[in-house]
């Protein structure tokens, strides 16, 4: 739970309003841009510091810069996690209460210092119309089935999927079940309420462009919707990998945008010797972490591939596919083209057909079940126990307390399937076949085999050992990665990392000089892609 107390008060704060003022990059006519920073939950520290740097930057560059964020209106949001709660009854009982102070005080805080206007979303919901929403609301809801709920649609808004993706997020888990109903009830009703607060400030308001975090369950998610509504431009943003780095998107949140970029930003790129060795060397970081803010692995991973082989009884001499798992709640929003109804049906419907094969099948448990900032309720194994699905003796699950690096294993693979993982560029740079079943981001690149059906699927699984990667596929992989780890991942030196891994930033006086003299780059780019429809590359 995010504490807001008295210590906040000493930490460094930058004296953003007199920066504006007194910038020499300011014009003092002709405001060009208007801009709606929407942060939603104030409380989640990282980003709003983040933001109002970003802020401060477009202000200083003759944008109308405001901000929005919660004023204890919603029952359920991103802000808060069953492990706040000492079980699920208190939350149903209390939701939000006690954590919306402290979430409100502290976003308020660090957004009112910097000068700019900051909107409240509860304020743009009338007293007397929010009164006679919770009679309709429980009234017309309260007997809806989970499905039912889940497919909610008002206004061409997603109602019940963004709900359905916040409850899960919040449960920690990756299916609802009917225990589960009131705490995706509170999830509905607070998609509505997110998209009459935020539909009514963009009627009272105009603004050219919403600028936002993560994209995607409550409130980001219906904000992303009701910006469309409008046909307003907007961009997301989210912590890359790579210490002190971003990524931006325009037009949607960046878990779709990612999947359909246009290869031509990427694959004509200055690519020679230098690039190659610069991203080899990251990946290679990137089995221990330590040129990262993100990762979730062991910190100290085991690289002895030899002496895990043997302790589990797997053969070398036979052929080894390795599946890795995604987090089971995590982005659990609707893809058009996904051909699995879920991470879990692919899974499931992966190991039947390898069960009793000649074929090794490793399933490698994403680590971040335990490691990750909200560590899952609903695991991979217990999924399977629950369903009553059983493993061959050529079927061997990797566990996520396990050391043995991802990594280590992909290497020794003859074949890695996924589904939803960010690892699949990265594994496909070692020159090993790459299916992906799912949302995978190296999806539409001609990088991995992208199965339209599950026909197609289990065909390729079939004549796997006939899909060879040349070299000139291993090439684009790397290629790939480069672009995505060194250009799309933007630098800036505006702030310092606080840590060596957790997402925390601070400000001090030197890195507020790179801003004052116009020297961060990164910072450079992204507004000029904010105010200026550019696309959001880092090409230094």
């Amino acid at each position: 739970m995010i504490n807001f107390n008295i210590s906040n008060l000493f930490e460094y704060q930058p004296a953003w309003k007199k920066i504006i003022q007194t910038s020499k990059f300011i014009k003092k006519k002709n405001i060009n841009n208007k801009i709606l920073i929407a942060v939603g939950a104030g409380g989640l520290k990282f980003n709003v510091k983040l933001e109002t740097l970003i802020g401060t930057a477009l202000a200083m560059r003759n944008a109308s810069v405001e901000f929005l964020i919660c004023n204890k209106l919603l029952d359920g949001c991103l802000m808060s996690t069953i492990g706040q709660f000492q079980n699920k009854d208190e939350y149903i009982k209390n939701k939000n209460k006690n954590l919306c102070n402290q979430c409100f005080n502290s976003g308020n805080f660090y957004l009112t210092n910097t000068g700019l206007p900051v909107n409240y979303l509860g304020n743009y919901i009338d007293d007397e119309f929010l009164k006679r929403f919770n009679i309709f609301f429980y009234k017309k809801y309260k007997d809806y089935s989970l499905l039912n709920l889940e497919k909610i649609k008002f206004k061409n808004i997603n109602i019940g999927e963004h709900a359905k993706a916040g409850a899960l997020r919040f449960l920690a888990k990756g299916e609802l079940n009917v225990s589960d109903k009131l705490v995706l009830l509170n999830f509905v009703k607070s998609s509505f309420l997110s998209y009459f607060g935020f539909n009514n400030l963009l009627k009272k308001k105009k603004f050219d462009l919403v600028f936002l975090n993560h994209g995607i369950y409550v409130p980001q998610g219906i904000f992303v919707d009701v910006v469309k509504l409008n046909k307003m431009k907007i961009v997301t943003w989210c912590a890359s990998s790579r210490k002190s780095r971003f990524i931006f998107s325009h037009k949607d949140t960046y878990h779709r945008t990612l999947l359909n970029e246009s290869v031509s930003n990427w694959e004509n790129i200055n690519f020679k010797i230098k690039e190659k060795n610069m991203i080899q060397l990251y990946i290679k970081s990137r089995e221990t972490g330590k040129n990262d803010w993100i990762y979730f692995h062991n910190p100290k991973p085991d690289f002895d591939i030899k002496n895990f082989f043997k302790r589990r009884n797997i053969s070398q001499k036979k052929k080894i596919v390795t599946l890795l798992t995604n987090v089971i709640w995590d982005a659990q929003i609707h893809f058009h083209k996904n051909i699995f109804e879920n991470m879990m049906d692919w899974i499931i419907k992966t190991i039947n057909f390898y069960k009793n094969t000649n074929t090794q099948l490793l399933i490698r448990v994403h680590p971040a079940e335990l490691t990750g900032s909200i560590p899952s309720n609903q695991s991979v194994l217990e999924t399977l126990r629950d369903k009553n699905i059983s493993l061959s003796k050529n079927i061997f699950l990797v566990g996520p307390e396990e050391k043995i690096s991802t990594y280590i294993l992909c290497k020794k693979s003859d074949l890695i399937i996924i589904y939803g993982t960010k690892m699949g560029f990265e594994v496909a740079t070692f020159g090993k076949p790459v299916i992906t079943a799912g949302e995978a981001w190296v999806r539409n690149k001609n990088i991995s085999y992208d199965p339209n059906s599950q026909r197609e699927y289990f065909n390729w699984l079939k004549r796997f050992k006939k899909l060879k990667v040349n070299k000139e596929r291993k090439e684009r992989a790397l290629r790939y990665a480069f672009h995505y780890f060194f250009r799309r991942s933007i630098v800036f030196n505006s702030f310092e990392c606080f840590t060596e891994k957790k997402l925390h930033i601070k400000f001090t006086n030197n890195s507020i000089k790179n801003l004052i003299n116009n020297s961060d780059l990164g910072l450079n780019i992204v507004c000029d892609g904010i105010l200026n429809d550019n696309e959001f590359i880092f090409t230094n």
